[in-house]
């Protein structure tokens, strides 16, 4: 009796299950990951105890905090708590290090990690959200079954091997934050130099290359090259022919990062993942260990069904979150929407001013608001950049001026950027009544100006004062245009 369609769908689906269950449940070797697990963990131990001077300046001066939209619960806890929380955080990334009771350390890692994450957008950047997907892999992956001293102790059963999936998960994160990495650098600003330009411009003295690097050239070189390199690198590496040279490249490339562009931990988590891609018994050789006599000696490991569909849904999204920058109009960087875990990297240089006047309508009284009793210098940078942010600490001001006795006040919002060397313009239409509007999140704002494209870029050989007459001369010209009605009150606004 032939087969039905019904039927070879069926027989196709199972073979693929069989496929993708031997793929994950296949034994190897222990070591490479705990090599990881041993570079990760000491990596986090080091950011942790950097973070200890800035505790009070980053998380509990600051009045306003930007909350993630799906979790605005999420607040700093007050000085002496936060100082025990790191103290925490610090055991967890030793035992993970070490490898001394590992499940819990593990766990308490991510979940420590994790809440520090969540404190403040303004805090985001790319290596820390690797960090803490990172984190949660390592505390579901029997990291610990060889040098640890959990096995010393012998507070678990050694194991020379462990399932695949581990390593196939963290290779595949690696491959998606490169690639996803190119793909954002698929934009004219930066093809053509910028913001690279910018980015080279403070090694003008660097001893035998700071003359090369203020050339086009080497911007248009170092530019096309981290594209390139971002695409490839990750079939370089998966690829057992092109991998010693996938690793020698990657070397360079991140350790010259780490003096070029000074971004944190990324270059050195970088290159600790490079041990995630060779044969996973060569870290064996390398420190010449033998096998443990002791360990059971295991042809495949039983599936675990939930695991392996949360495998499946996670890579899912993994490589549907980097689209969303393309869910919304005009230029990601200029207006940060689906900007967020989508792996956009370094692509823009942005000179702001974000200005704000509290009017009380009822007597026309009007004063500037210092945005630096609310924020820390860090999230001001931040905050200028987001007109998302920009919108929520506009609300703030608003329910501060109400709460201290103004019955009805307005907020003038007067955002003015120039991104990777275009003239100044408005980022946030100047006539919209900011404070009132509401989270538009996860649909586009309608009151964010849409970049001039077409506009001359890597202009930024502005002196100070001639940056705020051009910032003062686009605001001025605002003031003069024809307001709604609404915000006619705006139009008696003096410059300062």
């Amino acid at each position: 009796m032939p087969l039905s369609n019904q039927d070879d769908t069926t027989i196709q689906k199972a073979a693929d299950q069989a496929v993708l269950t031997r793929l994950l449940y296949s034994p190897v070797d222990a070591a490479s990951l705990a090599c990881f697990r041993m570079a990760f963990g000491g990596l986090l131990l080091y950011q942790t105890i950097s973070y200890w001077g800035i505790i009070e300046r980053f998380f509990v001066e600051p009045r306003v905090h930007f909350s993630y939209p799906l979790a605005p619960f999420i607040q700093p806890l007050p000085l002496p708590w936060m100082k025990l929380y790191f103290v925490l955080l610090a055991l967890a990334a030793l035992g993970v290090t070490i490898g001394l009771f590992y499940q819990v350390c593990s766990i308490a890692l991510f979940v420590l990690y994790g809440y520090l994450f969540l404190i403040d957008q303004a805090y985001f950047n790319n290596h820390t959200y690797l960090c803490v997907l990172v984190a949660m892999w390592m505390a579901i992956a029997p990291a610990h079954r060889t040098w640890s001293l959990d096995v010393k102790l012998k507070r678990i059963t050694p194991g020379n091997a462990i399932p695949a999936w581990p390593i196939i998960v963290l290779r595949a994160q690696w491959v998606i934050v490169y690639t996803f990495g190119a793909l954002a650098k698929l934009n004219g600003d930066w093809l053509r130099g910028e913001p690279m330009t910018a980015f080279l411009h403070p090694h003008a003295n660097a001893p035998f290359i700071g003359e090369l690097l203020q050339t086009n050239e080497a911007a248009l070189f170092l530019a096309w090259g981290g594209f390139i390199f971002d695409l490839l690198i990750g079939p370089a590496l998966l690829w057992r022919r092109t991998r010693p040279f996938a690793i020698i490249f990657m070397l360079f490339f991140h350790i010259s990062n780490h003096f070029l562009f000074h971004i944190g931990i990324f270059p050195w988590l970088a290159m600790t993942s490079m041990v995630l891609f060779i044969e996973p018994s060569t870290p064996r050789r390398w420190f010449r260990s033998k096998l443990q006599e002791s360990a059971p000696q295991i042809s495949k490991y039983r599936p675990i069904p939930a695991l392996t569909g949360f495998i499946v849904i996670y890579m899912v999204i993994q490589l549907l979150a980097p689209l969303r920058p393309h869910l919304y109009p005009g230029h990601v960087s200029w207006t940060h929407e689906g900007w967020f875990f989508s792996w956009t990297m370094k692509l823009e240089m942005k000179d702001c001013f974000v200005g704000m006047q509290v009017i009380d309508r009822k007597t026309g009284r009007a004063w500037e608001v210092d945005q630096s009793r609310d924020l820390n210098s860090f999230q001001r940078h931040r905050m200028w950049q987001d007109p998302a942010m920009i919108a929520h600490y506009a609300r703030y001001v608003r329910e501060q001026a109400i709460h201290s006795g103004i019955e009805d006040p307005l907020v003038i919002v007067d955002a003015v950027v120039s991104m990777n060397g275009r003239p100044f313009q408005y980022m946030i239409d100047p006539h919209v009544e900011l404070a009132q509007t509401q989270p538009t999140w996860p649909k586009p704002a309608p009151w964010i100006v849409p970049l001039d494209e077409d506009a001359p870029i890597g202009n930024y050989a502005w002196s100070e004062r001639e940056t705020f007459e051009r910032v003062m001369a686009v605001i001025a010209d605002a003031r003069q245009r024809p307001t709604p009605d609404k915000t006619n009150v705006s139009s008696g606004i003096g410059i300062n």
